[in-house]
């Protein structure tokens, strides 16, 4: 990492911390006492990124280029279709809400991503606050188990464990892909005493989809470090701290049995009555009709689906906030085939992108971006609607204009795009 970088408390106003504080700002919205102001934190937030990646552009801290274009090109049309598939949906309430959203929370995220990743400055503060941000939760979960808040579950304010616990996964993705960047023993053993705790954090809060998207990434990183060949990163050995790290911190866990009543907590608990009494949750039954419903819609309207925010008019019969819990679905049921045919567009062109400038990415970071992206993809496919899943744009968007910022004619490699020789002559 260029000494350009280094830590220091000004890093607290910049650009990405602005960009963290928008994509959750849902987070901090349900404190009763920003309720009570009135005063809407995404769109707050939204606009102050408008104007300051205007400022940016005019002082030359980004530029526009084709590579770009390219991306937000699959982006537009994808939400201009989903625009037009509005005149056939059965819903006006929750179609507008989702359009509002896709007009403004999705191109937020995309924008700032884009803005970030030209630059290895931006793009290693942006993964350190974002680490930072997670553990910063990670000890909330620590605090509301000792205090007794735990009994309802993890919550931010109003706020559900939902989004905080992706939030501790990505952070946790991050340390470990730090993990693999360092060989001085005490900042391994700092960092797998962090990975640790963001794991039981997780496990704690009771997300099940974190965790697992988690778990995949990390193996998918893993396993492109395997890849390699090169054995300068040390793969067995940051697997080995892993599992150390995993060990130890299961031993904390047991300890702190006598300290305070882990049943209390709420995941623990539904698990429990799952283990002793064989009965299924309610949410996993839920899923499982979700999925069935979500086919048959899409069957009755295989190649425009039936229009966006229709899932809730079709399934409950209201036209309320519903959909399937998985993006894949909510785009086949509510925007057919065509609709995931752009969807997959947009993923397809920043993997390909990933894959063509891989080798000549630094040998962790290349794996780190495509594990970044498969994250937020599996946590897609558990919660939230496509609007709510804004962090998969962006970072496909992040991974798509990422995998050119190492590209220079020092390192042999010929670049079209104009972002790479402005960025290696800074």
């Amino acid at each position: 990492m260029s000494t350009k970088d280094a830590w220091s408390f000004s890093q607290l106003f910049s650009f990405e911390s602005l960009f963290i504080l928008f994509l959750f700002a849902s987070l901090w919205q349900e404190f009763p006492y920003i309720k009570s102001t009135g005063v809407d934190l995404t769109i707050l937030f939204f606009v102050t990124i408008l104007f300051w990646s205007a400022y940016l552009l005019y002082v030359g801290g980004w530029k526009i280029t084709s590579a770009m274009l390219l991306f937000t090109a699959p982006v537009a049309i994808f939400i201009i279709y989903a625009t037009i598939s509005a005149t056939w949906s059965p819903s006006n309430n929750y179609a507008t809400h989702k359009l509002v959203r896709l007009y403004s929370l999705v191109p937020g995220s995309i924008l700032g991503a884009l803005i970030i990743g030209q630059s290895r400055i931006r793009l290693h503060r942006f993964l350190r606050l974002l680490g930072i941000f997670g553990s910063a939760l990670v000890i909330s979960v620590i605090f509301q188990i000792f205090t007794g808040e735990m009994s309802q579950g993890f919550h931010i304010g109003d706020r559900s464990y939902l989004l905080p616990s992706r939030v501790m996964g990505a952070s946790a993705l991050i340390f470990i892909y730090w993990l693999t960047t360092v060989r001085q023993l005490h900042t391994r053993l700092i960092l797998v005493g962090v990975i640790g705790t963001h794991l039981i954090a997780i496990l704690l809060a009771g997300s099940r989809a974190a965790f697992i998207s988690l778990i995949a990434a990390s193996a998918i990183f893993l396993l492109l470090q395997f890849s390699l060949n090169d054995y300068e990163l040390y793969v067995p050995t940051v697997i080995r701290d892993l599992a150390t790290g995993g060990t130890i911190a299961l031993g904390i866990l047991i300890a702190a049995l006598p300290i305070i009543d882990i049943t209390e907590v709420r995941a623990i608990r539904r698990t429990l009555r799952i283990i002793y009494t064989g009965e299924t949750e309610t949410a996993l039954l839920a899923r499982f009709d979700h999925v069935g419903s979500s086919v048959e819609l899409w069957i009755q309207s295989p190649l425009f689906g039936h229009g966006i925010g229709s899932y809730g008019v079709l399934f409950w019969g209201e036209d309320i906030v519903a959909y399937p819990h998985n993006i894949i679905l909510e785009v086949l049921s509510e925007l057919g085939l065509i609709g995931l045919l752009l969807f997959g567009t947009i993923v397809v062109l920043s993997l390909s992108r990933l894959y063509l400038f891989y080798n000549f990415l630094p040998k962790n970071m290349g794996s780190f971006l495509v594990s970044f992206i498969l994250f937020w993809f599996i946590s897609s496919l558990f919660s939230f609607d496509m609007t709510g899943n804004r962090y998969l744009f962006m970072s496909l968007a992040l991974g798509y204009v990422s995998a050119g910022i190492y590209c220079s004619k020092e390192n042999g490699v010929q670049c079209s795009d104009r972002q790479y020789s402005y960025e290696n002559s800074k």
